[in-house]
């Protein structure tokens, strides 16, 4: 019996997790890859969590376990009527505003049935072990590692095993058949439950014993299931805002997301374990001081070197996952009220969801809520020691009010040292972070024993040093909108010899750590200039500059599309006479193109003569109501971090693009990208659609000064319907660097079918 109940909470898991990015892949097609649509996701699946849970918890307390069971294999039976999933082609999301709302009814009607009966299965199961006389039924929490093992055997098994091997379709239909394969189990576990459950049941619902040894519990007051909520809370919002930080602050990595999530289930594993690896006193210990160290790396906004620091990020995480998940070990209830801790458990993991996917990108425009995230998560974790018996003899406000002026004092000094540190005109370095940063942080330790007192502090270092940094940086605008954020940068670049050479200022636009266009200003007046040198990937002498220079010559009323606006950089090509439409799915990137205080290539444009459309939504749907055969030349130049979408560049995007294409019209693909090698999986998806194919590869020596240059390296393929159509960018005339691209083996990439990890470029 152990073993069936121990298969089936691990399978439940398993299909849970798998699921998540299955029914993600078929959603990119409609809103690409950002990690605002994965937040998104994760808060759907939170709240479904929630959902499932609470169903858990109110049926068994109302029905018992005798009769719950059938409840629930009427729940867990009913979406297989809705099997498989799939995404509906007449589903459309909003071109303007904010998606979140259409993401989340399609979730709901694609996967909503089946996750909700999915989530219920594990407090329910354990709940139904718990009232059989079977020996270990009296601690039943042990399941819950079987669960988050199959939960994270999920988590890697579909980047390296589902998605390489199998089509999007046949993934549905396996993942289908694996749900029935449950519901056999879970009818298996109802039979076992109601043949062997104790006599005594009934009577247990109000067994006060504790869970385990070393477990204390004295009755599921208010307070105590409002600080589960808060433990599990912790965790939740702190993995999705560390994911969101690291992505787009430090390193945009493909799959990043797994780690913190791999992490995140980790900790649930040790912590129920029956023997912890790691003692929870320990983490407790440590918890403290790895705090101390993430607020000095985001206080300084420390980003080199990045292997160092995305590490010590991800560790900080893990010892709060730890901390926060030890500390709900330790205060679980008796297996009676099992279902009421987990939906404890659940709501908080909910509402960090909501926060991260909702809250946050409404009430700040850069990624405060990590800061915000640490300071309670010190705050709520209990003291490493116990309190000395004068510090219970206080009223809980006093001890509060004590630990507000505390923060207080310690925001006036900080700011005190930086007006010193103004005064003597300390610059800004090492020498001024420690003095302002690291000075007050190791003074914050004295507090480490007084949670909220130590977390107040470490709040308003972080506060009062983000003043400090912001006048002194190089940012000069935020935008945020639900595909990420997005800043204007002023830096000193270095021009190319045959421009003059020597430093210039420059006006860049970012989508976290990718960098979408730069454009020079004025040293004087700060008003952007030289609106003909794009430069960054779209220089004149790049790639980009020479195919647009071609069309100029060869077809002075050229029709050209782009996909992607950025700074709106390739409009700086566009001469008098052509049409160019962009096509672009972020309205925040938009405001930022247009805002002529930092980019005028789409004015200056304009005023050459050039007509400039803007067409907003997701680039294939867009693209899709245009006319056929109507464009000269259609570039690809969409970014979601650091590479192209995915479903932009399937065998059936390209086909689209080539249906919109002229017959001699030519399809460019920006496929620059620091981690994927993408040539060999256009080559093949070209070669499949018996496309003419040609790649350019433009490298920018680093030059020797401590500026970056302006100009930056890049990689572009060029398909067309024949070689002819080809044939002036191999001409003496535009240049010489067009090649034929690689050829690897593999299968062509389509909606239904691609492989990311064989396209990272290892």
């Amino acid at each position: 019996m152990l073993a069936l109940f121990t298969v089936t909470v691990f399978l439940g898991s398993f299909l849970l997790f798998l699921v998540q990015p299955l029914i993600a892949r078929q959603l990119l097609p409609v809103l690409g890859g950002t990690p605002a649509v994965w937040i998104t996701c994760m808060m759907f699946f939170q709240a479904a969590l929630l959902g499932g849970y609470l169903y858990a918890h109110e049926s068994t307390r109302r029905l018992g376990v005798r009769r719950q069971p059938l409840v629930h294999l009427a729940v867990l039976g009913a979406p297989l009527l809705l099997l498989p999933p799939a995404v509906d082609a007449a589903w459309n999301p909003p071109v303007e505003g904010t998606p979140i709302w259409w993401l989340l009814g399609a979730l709901t009607v694609m996967i909503g049935g089946p996750f909700f009966a999915l989530s219920a299965g594990a407090p329910l199961l354990q709940r139904w072990f718990s009232a059989t006389d079977h020996p270990r039924a009296k601690d039943p929490y042990f399941l819950y590692v079987a669960s988050n093992a199959g939960s994270m055997l999920a988590l890697f098994a579909y980047p390296v095993v589902v998605e390489p091997l199998f089509t999007l379709a046949q993934q549905s239909v396996g993942w289908s058949a694996g749900y029935v394969g449950l519901t056999a189990l879970t009818v298996g576990c109802a039979i076992a439950t109601r043949r062997r459950s104790r006599p005594d049941e009934p009577a247990r619902e109000a067994d006060a014993r504790p869970a385990a040894d070393g477990a204390t519990f004295a009755g599921t007051s208010g307070r105590q299931a409002l600080r589960w909520v808060l433990l599990a809370f912790i965790p939740s919002a702190w993995m999705l805002a560390v994911t969101t930080y690291i992505t787009a602050d430090l390193a945009s990595v493909p799959l990043f997301w797994v780690i913190p999530l791999a992490l995140y289930l980790l900790s649930f594993i040790l912590v129920f374990a029956r023997r912890p690896w790691l003692p929870h006193r320990w983490m407790k210990r440590i918890f403290p001081p790895s705090a101390l160290l993430l607020v000095l790396l985001l206080a300084t906004e420390s980003a080199q070197p990045v292997i160092v620091v995305v590490s010590m990020h991800l560790l900080a995480f893990f010892i709060a996952c730890m901390a926060c998940h030890g500390e709900l070990v330790a205060t679980r209830p008796p297996a009676g009220q099992l279902t009421l801790f987990y939906l404890m458990m659940s709501v908080g993991g909910a509402l960090g969801g909501v926060f991260n996917a909702l809250i946050a990108p409404l009430l700040f425009a850069g990624l405060y809520e990590y800061p915000i995230i640490v300071v309670l998560g010190v705050a709520a974790v209990g003291p490493v020691l116990p309190p000395p018996a004068r510090v219970l003899a206080r009223s809980a406000w006093m001890s509060a009010g004590r630990d507000v002026l505390t923060g207080l004092a310690v925001a006036v000094a900080v700011w005190g040292l930086i007006v010193v540190a103004d005064a003597v005109q300390l610059p800004r370095g090492p020498a001024r972070s420690w003095v302002i940063v690291g000075l007050p942080i190791m003074a914050c330790y004295l507090f480490a024993n007084r949670p909220l007192r130590f977390g107040l502090a470490l709040g308003a270092v972080m506060a009062v040093t983000t003043f400090d940094v912001a006048s002194h940086g190089k940012a000069v605008e935020y935008e945020r909108s639900f595909f990420g954020v997005h800043t204007i940068h002023r830096t000193i670049l270095e021009i190319d010899e045959d421009e003059g050479g020597g430093l210039r200022p420059f006006n860049e636009l970012y989508h976290g750590t990718t960098l979408h266009g730069r454009q020079e200003i004025d040293p004087d007046t700060n008003e952007p200039v030289s609106p003909r040198r794009p430069r960054s990937y779209y220089s004149v002498a790049g790639p980009a500059g020479q195919v647009f220079r071609a069309m100029a010559e060869l077809k002075p009323e050229a029709r050209i599309g782009i996909v992607g606006l950025g700074t709106g950089g390739l409009a700086a090509h566009a001469e008098s006479g052509q049409h160019i439409t962009f096509f672009e799915i972020d309205p925040a990137v938009k405001r930022l193109a247009e805002n002529t205080r930092y980019f005028t290539y789409l004015r200056e444009a304009r005023n050459r003569g050039a007509a400039i459309e803007i067409v907003m939504g997701d680039a294939r749907r867009t693209l899709a109501r245009s006319p056929e055969a109507h464009f000269d030349l259609l570039v690809i130049d969409a970014f979601s971090s650091d590479s192209i979408p995915i479903h932009l560049i399937t065998r059936e995007a390209i086909e689209l693009y080539r249906s919109r294409l002229k017959p001699d019209g030519v399809l460019l693909l920006h496929i620059s990208s620091r981690h994927f090698d993408l040539e060999p999986v256009v080559e093949r998806a070209a070669r499949s659609l018996g496309l003419a194919c040609l790649t350019r590869e433009d490298l920018v020596d680093q030059l020797k000064g401590p500026q970056q240059p302006a100009r930056l390296s890049s990689t572009w393929m060029a398909l067309a319907a024949e070689p002819d159509d080809l044939s002036f960018l191999r001409s003496r005339r535009f240049g010489w660097a067009w090649s034929t691209p690689r050829s690897e083996p593999g299968r062509v990439w389509t909606d239904d079918y691609s492989n990311v990890l064989g396209a990272l470029g290892w």
